[in-house]
C-alpha cells in the first residue's frame, strides 16, 4: 500500500508540476565541492548533537512530563535548523540555497496539504491503521505541532541544505541517492539508543524509509522549494505516530 502511494504521489507531482509550473529557483554556488563537503561535516555534527541531546533528556532529566519532552524535542529541531542556516550564511549562501523562498509558496502549501491528506486517507483505509484517529483532540493538535517541527527541520536540513549541495557537486542522481541513504540511516542510532530497538529491527526500519526519502527528494526537485515536502513529511509523521 505504501509503495503504491509513493508511486502515485510521484506521478501526481509530475503531472501537477507539469501543468501548473513551479518557478525555477536554481542556486549557483561559488565552490560546489567545498560547499558539499562542508555540508557533509555539518550533517554528521547534527546527527551527533541530536543523539546526545535526546539521550541527555531521557537519562539526565528524570520524570519529565510528556508535553515537556515534546517541547524540548521541538527546541532541538529549532537548534538543528538554526545550525544549517548559520552554516549556509557562514559560506556566504542565501536562504534560497536551503530551498527557503517565497516563490511558489501558495501552490506548495496546497500541494503538500493535498498529498498529506491523501496519505492520511490511504493509511486509515489500510490494514495498518488499528483504529480510527480522532484529529479533533488536544493531543492530536499537539502531535501535529510537534511533527511540523520535525518535518520542516528535516526537510530544510536534508533536502534543502544537504541534497541541494550534493546535486550541485555530483549531479542529480548521485546527490539524491547519497541524501536518501544518509537521511534513512541517521535514524539507526536513534532507533537503537533512543527507541530501544534491536539492531536488526532498527536496520530494517531504516531500509523502509528509503522509498519515502526518494519521494521527498523528488518532490523537492519538482517544486523548487521545501514547503510541499515539509508539509507532506509532517502529515506522514503525524498520521503514523
Amino acid at each position: 500500500m505504501l509503495l503504491l502511494y509513493i508511486l502515485g504521489t510521484i506521478l501526481l507531482t509530475m503531472m501537477i508540476t507539469k501543468y501548473i509550473p513551479f518557478q525555477s529557483q536554481d542556486y549557483q554556488f561559488k565552490n560546489v565541492k567545498k560547499s558539499a563537503i562542508f555540508s557533509l561535516f555539518i550533517i554528521i555534527a547534527e546527527i551527533i548533537i541530536g543523539l546526545v541531546y535526546i539521550l541527555a533528556i531521557k537519562n539526565v532529566i528524570i520524570n519529565i512530563p510528556e508535553y515537556g519532552f515534546i517541547l524540548l524535542q521541538s527546541c532541538l529541531y529549532v537548534l538543528l535548523t538554526a545550525i544549517v542556516i548559520m552554516a549556509a550564511r557562514y559560506e556566504g549562501e542565501s536562504l534560497l540555497s536551503l530551498g527557503i523562498t517565497k516563490s511558489n509558496w501558495l501552490k506548495s502549501i496546497i500541494l503538500g496539504t493535498f498529498l498529506g491528506g491523501l496519505f492520511f486517507i490511504v493509511y486509515q483505509l489500510s490494514s495498518k491503521a488499528t483504529e480510527a484517529v480522532n484529529i479533533l483532540t488536544v493531543a492530536s493538535l499537539v502531535s501535529l505541532i510537534k511533527f511540523s517541527f520535525v518535518g520542516f527541520a528535516e526537510e530544510i536540513i536534508y533536502r534543502g541544505y544537504f541534497q541541494t549541495r550534493l546535486i550541485a557537486w555530483l549531479g542529480t542522481t548521485k546527490g539524491c541517492l547519497i541524501t536518501v541513504i544518509i537521511f534513512s540511516f541517521y535514524h539507526l542510532p536513534l532507533n537503537v539508543f533512543i527507541n530501544g530497538m534491536n539492531f536488526q529491527s532498527a536496520f530494517f526500519s531504516c531500509v523502509n524509509l528509503i522509498p519515502l526519502s526518494l519521494m521527498f527528494g523528488y518532490i523537492k526537485l519538482r517544486t523548487k522549494n521545501i514547503i510541499t515536502v515539509a508539509v507532506l513529511h509532517t502529515f506522514i509523521d503525524w498520521t503514523i505516530r
